[in-house]
């Protein structure tokens, strides 16, 4: 309530009136909500608000724009691509060992200083140095997110991470159906 009366007043101060000080009328209507009028009505309390304090920012002193082109440091080739080629995205398909070989895609070539790290919901599961194949054993089923990142080795920065692929993994299970 506290609230909707500041709302209020402010939202009748913002209005523009020219006087120093304006009238509002506060009342409450028959589902007892709290009503704001610059019109008195029947058991209206009346509320004085006053103009708000109001300041003008200093213009800034000393204010110069710089010209001069930022200087960019070449960090070497970008990465443009990489893909998880395998397991495709939305498929499912069976491994009863729980055995997945990720296939991974980079393009250009991977360079000395980074590595490429499998990331399964959300979680590292192993890092490379090459570009080829993660594979993951004895992996639960269900439906599992696959992501890959290329990483630069001393500060662990992630470079470019390959859009996530969803797959499920059918496993045979060994609980027994009881009829």
């Amino acid at each position: 309530m506290k609230q909707q009366l500041l709302n209020a007043l402010f939202m009748l101060t913002l209005a523009g009136q020219a006087t120093a000080e304006s009238t509002v009328f506060k009342t409450r209507d028959a589902n007892g909500n709290t009503v704001f009028s610059d019109q008195a009505g029947a058991d209206a309390e009346e509320i004085s608000v006053q103009t708000p304090q109001t300041f003008e920012a200093a213009p800034p002193s000393n204010f110069q724009l710089n010209n001069e082109p930022e200087e960019v440091t070449d960090l070497g080739p970008a990465y443009d691509r990489l893909e998880i080629t395998s397991p495709e995205n939305d498929s499912a398909f069976r491994n009863n060992a729980g055995n997945v070989a990720v296939h991974v895609i980079l393009s250009p070539a991977l360079q000395q200083n980074h590595s490429i790290q499998l990331v399964l919901d959300g979680k590292v599961m192993d890092t490379k140095k090459t570009v080829s194949a993660f594979l993951l054993q004895n992996l639960d089923r269900g439906t599992h997110t696959f992501t890959a990142q290329v990483i630069e080795d001393e500060t662990g920065d992630v470079l470019i991470a390959s859009v996530p692929v969803v797959s499920t993994l059918l496993r045979v299970s060994i609980i027994r159906r009881t009829n």
